[in-house]
C-alpha cells in the first residue's frame, strides 16, 4: 500500500467525499494548488457524493450531490 509523505511544515488540504451509501472517505490530499486542480477534476467523478475541500477544521468549499 502507498504511504504518502507530506512535509510536516506544509499546509495540507483534503478533499472528502460523503456518499449516500458510503462513509466519508478521502478522495485527494496535497497542496492548495493541487487540490484546486483536483477539485475541478472530481466533480464529474463523484456526482452522487457531497464533496468537501478542507484545510484543518476549516471547510473552504462544499458541493452537494448533483444527481
Amino acid at each position: 500500500m502507498h504511504q504518502p509523505r507530506f512535509d510536516p511544515t506544509a499546509a495540507l488540504y483534503i478533499i472528502w467525499a460523503n456518499g449516500p451509501w458510503t462513509t466519508m472517505e478521502t478522495v485527494a490530499a496535497g497542496s492548495f494548488v493541487a487540490m484546486r486542480a483536483a477539485w475541478a477534476a472530481v466533480q464529474g467523478e463523484r456526482p452522487q457524493d457531497t464533496l468537501t475541500l478542507q484545510h484543518g477544521a476549516r471547510v473552504l468549499e462544499e458541493r452537494p450531490p448533483i444527481e
